[in-house]
């Protein structure tokens, strides 16, 4: 009898080590599934914090473009990643990050045949190109969204374009081309009167006046700045980004 109780239990114990050996560790934990509902409010959170909490605005637009894509919203989801590709550019200084954001982005317009962001994907996907150095691939991008904006009758964004078009040559230190886009740019707005776009395009020329030591043009475009604050139609954001370009030139 002790010998057939020894063999049950010698058996049972082969059993549950047997057993044991064939169950994972661990079971991977399984993908979210987001309604779009659920991707609304991501990229309602995402706008909110934009500003003034880009990890947590960065963390929600990420949801959000999974949340649309599960729901088969490639446009809605190329919008939420090209929100991300501004904030690596502009809050988390990591332009190689921003330039694959903003293709994906791209991508995802071109295939919902979403004209708005093409042009925009387009544009900013160049922009991001050029100031990595690719002069000549960037601009070429850029110029990409010119048709678009025709078709939506939208000749400030072919303007707005040039504007990057003259980052792109400035930050490569190509001031005389920089200048002479830059310059087509704001005539066009001023006969707009779009004193927003004018003062923003002039913002730069201060940064490249100062860079290339022409103290008389840079001179000329302060007064005129001053002159359009004066107004009380210049946003703060963008008086600020005029403050914080004179100290920077100081």
């Amino acid at each position: 009898m002790q010998t057939s109780v020894k063999l049950y239990l010698g058996l049972s114990l082969f059993f549950f080590i047997s057993c044991k050996k064939n169950i994972p560790a661990s079971q991977p934990e399984k993908e979210a599934i987001y309604s779009q509902y659920d991707a609304f409010d991501f990229q309602a959170e995402g706008m909110k914090t934009f500003n003034n909490e880009p990890e947590k605005s960065k963390t929600a637009f990420l949801k959000a473009a999974k949340a649309y894509l599960q729901n088969k919203m490639p446009k809605d989801a190329g919008i939420c990643l090209g929100n991300v590709a501004h904030l690596y550019e502009e809050q988390f200084h990591k332009l190689d990050s921003a330039l694959l954001l903003s293709q994906q982005s791209l991508d995802y317009a071109l295939a919902a045949n979403d004209t708005l962001n093409t042009s925009h994907g387009y544009r900013y996907t160049g922009y991001l190109t050029g100031i990595l150095g690719k002069v000549d691939e960037g601009i070429a991008l850029i110029k990409k969204s010119y048709p678009y904006y025709e078709m939506m009758r939208n000749k400030d964004g072919i303007y707005v374009s040039m504007y990057d078009i003259a980052r792109v040559y400035g930050e490569n230190g190509r001031y005389t081309e920089a200048t002479a886009v830059l310059n087509e740019s704001t005539n066009h707005f001023k006969t707009k009167t779009n004193l927003q776009r004018i003062f923003n395009n002039n913002v730069y020329a201060l940064k490249m006046y100062h860079a290339s030591s022409n103290k008389s043009e840079f001179e000329r475009v302060r007064l005129e700045n001053e002159s359009l604050i004066q107004t009380g139609k210049i946003n703060p954001t963008l008086q600020q980004k005029y403050i914080d370009m004179l100290n920077k030139s100081k």
